[in-house]
């Protein structure tokens, strides 16, 4: 299992080698992402205004199982915000959220090109392109 993060998932529409790569790599996993990453790719397409990648991005999320914010994984997306505050180590909160829903589904890979931000987060394995 494997959890497609927001950079991966843009990387890949756009079709960016190493995206694209990965993409092959990964191709026999089954694939998540979570509804923090829909939004957030969401509003990149509609602050620029481009309508005929929104048509684009829902086929494709047609692929993957997308994966809710509820219960478990608001604690513990919670949780993780808490304990990187108390290290000292910031990284963006909807990052928190998509470590707190993927380890709610006992999915501990996150495929990223921000491998800074959740490597920061124990029990996340990070992996890169």
């Amino acid at each position: 299992m494997r959890l497609l993060d927001t950079t991966f998932i843009i990387d890949f529409l756009r079709g960016e080698e190493e995206a694209l790569k990965k993409a092959k790599e990964i191709s026999n996993y089954k694939l998540f992402t979570t509804e923090i990453n829909v939004f957030e790719i969401l509003t990149g397409i509609y602050k620029r205004g481009k309508f005929n990648e929104e048509k684009i991005f829902l086929e494709f999320l047609g692929r993957l199982e997308i994966l809710l914010l509820a219960g478990e994984a608001t604690k513990i997306s919670a949780r993780i915000n808490v304990d990187l505050e108390k290290r000292g180590v910031k990284i963006g909160v909807y990052d928190c959220l998509i470590a707190g829903i993927a380890l709610t589904n006992d999915i501990k890979t996150v495929v990223t090109r921000n491998k800074e931000h959740f490597s920061r987060i124990k029990s996340i394995i990070v992996e890169g392109y």
